[in-house]
């Protein structure tokens, strides 16, 4: 099993020592982070389906002017 080393100047950080990976120990900024993430992935994904929606907009608009000029 890999031995976690304190990190200098840094209460929470630990260095796994046989992946080199930092890791961070305090379980609440971990939590935090977790909501901080899936609140992008949310966000990331309703600016998707605007930007859905504003181009299917744009498409019936278009066919909208087509038929009027045909008019």
């Amino acid at each position: 099993m890999s031995e976690l080393i304190q990190v200098e100047e840094y209460a929470d950080l630990k260095r796994d020592t046989k992946s080199g990976a930092i890791i961070n120990t305090n379980i609440t900024q971990l939590q935090k982070a977790r909501a901080r993430k899936a609140a992008a992935i949310t966000q990331t994904g309703d600016i998707e389906y605007l930007k859905k929606e504003m181009s299917d907009l744009k498409f019936m608009m278009n066919e909208i002017l087509i038929q009027l000029k045909e008019k």
